[in-house]
């Protein structure tokens, strides 16, 4: 996806550079124009048959009637007689009428001529990034939640063409004017939050110094002319994105140091989703951003430390309980003998490992 991503804007603006494109937009802007002039032409006619003329200016179309050949203004009517200024009243209601019932016409033409032409882009963008998705289709076709994403990249392409038109490829895009525009070289990309290819088991994480942030991911931002914008590529994941599927090990102590982390693992595991939301300085000076769809969670929380952090935990909340049944108390002694040696080498070097450490 990064590099179709990064593909499609070129792709798309080869497509309308295109001379077939030019003639097919310039037919239908012609046609448009060729309408408007005849009908036009029919309601200055009518203008002439009744003394009047066609008026043009910044403001629009308007009917005036004429004198010695110079329009009238409306206090030059006034002053007409009173027989002349009736019939020269009931003209231009006649006139007016006339041309608004013109004006509406045309712009119902005017409207079509768009329609037919967003039609046209739209076909044009098709064949242009078919040949790409076809790849990516070919690719995945047994995974019906991508060739459904794929679908949903091909719409929002077509719908989105106006947006890639006026961008430059050569000095890409950094966004349009709603804070929460993606940048196109950015718009189609996945963020991957987990990648656990490379496990051969469930994936067990260690949380030596949990806070919320590293607990349930997080939403980062970016500083773009003074202003924080954000996109689905900045979302970060925590560690119970990590051990979904597994384990999860946190320091029991660190809890009870920052209660926000317990609240925040306890509301996650009574509710079997992980969320991720905007930091709580983000919130403050912020009035949009992104909202990620929390994900289904499956894990397995060991606690580690002394037993007054348990105890302490499960005084002060009543649902600790629920979630933490079973309890394995280490003794502080052993006699040293060659099998107890044996056993806290090994301990030793299960507990570095599962620090990154290299023993």
């Amino acid at each position: 996806m990064e590099r179709f991503s990064a593909t499609v804007p070129d792709r798309l603006q080869q497509a309308f550079d295109v001379d077939r494109y030019s003639h097919a937009r310039e037919e239908i802007d012609q046609g448009f124009r060729t309408q408007e002039r005849q009908i036009l032409a029919s309601v200055e006619y009518a203008c002439r048959e009744r003394a009047c003329v066609l008026v043009r200016s910044p403001s629009g179309l308007s009917v005036a009637p004429v004198r010695g050949g110079e329009p009238l203004s409306p206090e030059a009517v006034s002053h007409l007689q009173v027989d002349e200024q009736k019939r020269v009243q009931a003209d231009l209601k006649f006139l007016d009428d006339l041309l608004d019932d013109t004006m509406r016409r045309l712009r119902e033409d005017e409207r079509r001529a768009q329609v037919e032409i967003e039609r046209l882009e739209r076909q044009v963008a098709d064949s242009a990034v078919e040949p790409l998705l076809d790849e990516l289709r070919n690719a995945y076709a047994d995974q019906l939640d991508v060739l459904a994403y794929l679908e949903e990249v091909r719409e929002d392409i077509l719908a989105s063409v106006g947006r890639f038109r006026s961008s430059d490829p050569a000095e890409g895009d950094d966004g349009g004017g709603s804070l929460l525009d993606i940048a196109l070289r950015k718009r189609y990309c996945v963020n991957l939050l987990v990648d656990n290819d490379e496990l051969s088991g469930a994936p067990i994480v260690v949380v030596d110094s949990p806070s919320a942030r590293r607990v349930q991911g997080t939403l980062e931002y970016d500083v773009h002319y003074g202003v924080t914008l954000t996109d689905h590529t900045l979302i970060k994941a925590g560690a119970l994105h990590q051990a979904n599927g597994g384990y999860l090990i946190v320091d029991a102590t660190a809890l009870l140091e920052d209660y926000t982390v317990w609240a925040s693992l306890s509301q996650a595991l009574s509710q079997e989703l992980v969320r991720v939301e905007a930091p709580d300085g983000q919130r403050l000076v912020r009035t949009l951003t992104l909202d990620p769809e929390p994900i289904p969670l499956q894990v397995k929380v060991v606690l580690i430390g002394l037993p007054e952090a348990f105890y302490t935990l499960y005084d002060l909340d009543e649902d600790f309980g629920k979630f933490f049944k079973d309890q394995a108390s280490f003794h502080t002694e052993v006699d040293r003998t060659p099998e107890t040696e044996r056993a806290y080498g090994r301990f030793i070097l299960w507990s570095g490992w599962m620090k990154g450490w290299r023993c």
